[in-house]
């Protein structure tokens, strides 16, 4: 895979996306999720410097939960904790598959929506 490969796949994103650029947006954060050698060819100038700036927040959390009082020590024991957790690495098997929508919501859907909202409203004046 190339930068031209990269090139190709957003502009066929945003043709299917019929230019929208969120809905093209979606459609790649799906194939990145899908394809583990196009994510690392879209995100590899920036990995350094995510790890980097991983490390360092851990890092100041750390230190900062050694030097803190005692009431804010839970808050940032959890965010310690959950930054220890984004950093794990998960198997393959964990991972679940996209859950994005659609890129395009059709009349149908929407006007489902629609009756589900005012089902909800009727019941809610109840």
């Amino acid at each position: 895979m190339s930068e031209e490969n990269i090139q190709s796949s957003i502009e066929d994103a945003l043709a299917e996306a019929g230019g929208d650029k969120d809905d093209a947006r979606r459609i790649l954060m799906s194939k990145a999720m899908r394809d583990p050698e196009f994510l690392m060819l879209l995100a590899g100038d920036y990995l350094k410097e995510l790890i980097s700036e991983r490390i360092d927040r851990y890092i100041d959390l750390r230190s900062a939960f050694a030097s803190s009082d005692v009431e804010n020590k839970p808050k940032l024991a959890v965010a310690i904790d959950l930054a220890s957790l984004a950093s794990q690495k998960v198997s393959a098997d964990k991972v679940r598959k996209s859950t994005l929508p659609p890129p395009k919501t059709s009349e149908l859907q929407a006007l489902a929506m629609r009756k589900i909202v005012a089902a909800f409203e009727k019941n809610k004046r109840k």
